[in-house]
């Protein structure tokens, strides 16, 4: 275990590192495709989009929980984050997480019998439909709370300036949807009309693209003024440690070229190979986004 220098963090801004190095890619992973999933399931479910909300579920199941597994340490012990949802964001989260791998998996088992009326030989024994009501609510509640959960297990980062505002689960929510709409565009090419209405995913993505630059000049602007430390970590974006992917990764691929893509959408064709570039692009914007935030994270200096 290397030695604090206590000194140097009495006096200088001191970096976060243990959610930005090591085992903390695992973390940030899981952050993003916990976000990315939940905004492709909820916007599966308002578009009526099987495999969407399958493989949704196949995200979470298959690379988030194993990824927040292996952050955690001792991952057999995790189920002493749950005991105090009154207080805590991270209890919220993993509850909500555990509501989302049983939920959406009992109301995809009926709405697959639906779509495959073969399968009613096996399980046309469930009791419910593909949208029960009460089971959908509570999936796309899990959903929402595991999206949303994230940005304020960020926002109360003790100590850490940037992170300690309201902004930050806002952003998490519109980058998670953003992501979500990306992930319908990256399977664009394979799907016909019957499956999803592309108009409306690429309408939802023009305006998420828009409202999501806008949160983050809003947020770099008052994180920038909000103190010493949230100024450094502004900064550490343009000019530091985080520099190498937010300007390239959130500005010019996660930004800059979905907003060009989609803007030429409203007055041209788009060809599939153009809109699964930019849906690439989004998906990049809303890893790097994510690992740039955590990673520009510092604390303030005692003295």
């Amino acid at each position: 275990m290397p030695k604090i220098k206590y000194a140097k963090y009495m006096v200088d801004f001191t970096p976060q590192t243990e959610w930005s190095e090591g085992t903390g890619w695992f973390l940030i992973t899981a952050f993003f495709t916990g976000g990315i999933a939940g905004g492709l399931y909820l916007l599966s479910l308002q578009q009526h989009f099987w495999l969407g909300a399958v493989i949704a579920y196949g995200i979470v199941l298959l690379i988030k929980f194993p990824a927040h597994l292996l952050f955690l340490g001792h991952p057999f012990r995790f189920w002493r984050l749950v005991w105090r949802p009154q207080s805590s964001w991270l209890s919220r989260t993993m509850i909500s997480e555990l509501m989302f791998s049983v939920f959406p998996f009992l109301q995809l088992l009926a709405w697959t019998v639906e779509k495959y009326p073969a399968l009613n030989t096996w399980l046309g024994w469930l009791p419910w439909s593909g949208f029960n009501p009460v089971i959908v609510g509570i999936a796309a509640f899990s959903a929402f709370v595991m999206i949303i959960g994230t940005g304020f297990i960020i926002a109360g980062g003790m100590g850490i300036q940037a992170w300690n505002t309201t902004l930050v689960p806002f952003l998490m929510l519109s980058y998670s949807f953003l992501g979500g709409t990306g992930l319908i565009l990256l399977m664009s090419p394979w799907l016909s009309s019957a499956d999803v209405n592309m108009a409306t995913i690429e309408l939802i993505a023009r305006w998420l693209l828009g409202v999501t630059a806008l949160l983050v000049i809003i947020y770099l602007w008052t994180v920038y003024y909000a103190g010493p430390a949230a100024k450094r970590s502004v900064i550490d974006l343009f000019k530091g440690r985080a520099a190498m992917t937010f300007v390239p990764g959130v500005i010019v691929l996660g930004l800059i070229i979905p907003i060009a893509v989609i803007s030429w959408g409203t007055v041209g064709q788009l060809s599939p190979g153009i809109v699964f570039f930019a849906a690439v692009c989004e998906l990049i914007g809303g890893f790097t986004m994510r690992y740039s935030l955590i990673k520009a994270g510092v604390f303030a200096p005692l003295v």
